[in-house]
């Protein structure tokens, strides 16, 4: 878990990512998860230098036991060039429990961002990167910052595709020894049937070896 400097506090990395053809537009989703027994309300805060608008708004309640998606989207500053040369925004989620009076009162707890936008561009219908927030009654959240894959990650899922089709072999082997299973049941069940067949299968080739010998002979 990565943290950055904000006002000699330690805040959480919130990774965006843009996307190809929209190089000017980046997204993050903040997922909020309440664990508690209480309704949670929620109002994130941006710097006032940064566009960054939050759909489908950027405050409302959490109910217990339940969970919140919200997506953040970025854009590039007309007199930007590139999201490198922007100087990260900050950002903050200020968060209290209802205390059953109304929604503002209550002890407040605010956790802090700082934006940044990943070297990698992702097709307008992937999913943007996740940040989790788990919130609970008389406990600090507990933050879990998208982290990118890196080749190892890569490698695995490689690997475990790999691995699934591997497994899909034995199972084409066990029903090939099912079905061998199954006609040596009906044999031992049937065993009257059984020699029968085999007797009228043995006499069918006899019969045609002894006509394909015949045709033989009176062409020698």
């Amino acid at each position: 878990m990565k943290y950055a400097r904000y006002n000699d506090q330690y805040c959480s990395i919130l990774r965006f990512v843009n996307f190809k053809h929209r190089n000017d537009v980046s997204k993050a989703i903040v997922r909020l998860r309440n664990i508690a027994d209480l309704p949670l309300n929620f109002k994130i805060k941006r710097d006032k230098e940064c566009d960054i608008l939050c759909h489908p708004a950027g405050n409302g309640i959490v109910a217990p036991h339940s969970s919140c998606l919200c997506v953040l989207t970025w854009h590039l500053p007309k007199n930007a060039i590139t999201w490198s040369s922007l100087k990260p925004p900050r950002l903050a989620i200020v968060t209290n429990f209802y205390s059953g009076h109304d929604f503002t009162a209550g002890d407040k707890y605010t956790t802090k961002f700082l934006a940044t936008v990943m070297d990698i561009e992702q097709d307008i219908q992937t999913k943007p990167p996740t940040t989790r927030i788990t919130f609970v009654q008389d406990k600090l959240p507990l933050v879990a910052p998208y982290n990118p894959p890196n080749k190892q990650q890569q490698q695995f899922e490689t690997t475990e595709a790999f691995a699934e089709q591997l497994a899909e072999e034995p199972q084409t082997y066990n029903d090939e020894l099912q079905y061998h299973n199954r006609v040596i049941d009906w044999m031992q069940l049937h065993p009257t049937e059984f020699l029968i067949t085999v007797f009228v299968v043995c006499i069918c080739t006899t019969c045609v070896l002894i006509d394909f010998f015949d045709t033989n002979e009176d062409s020698s």
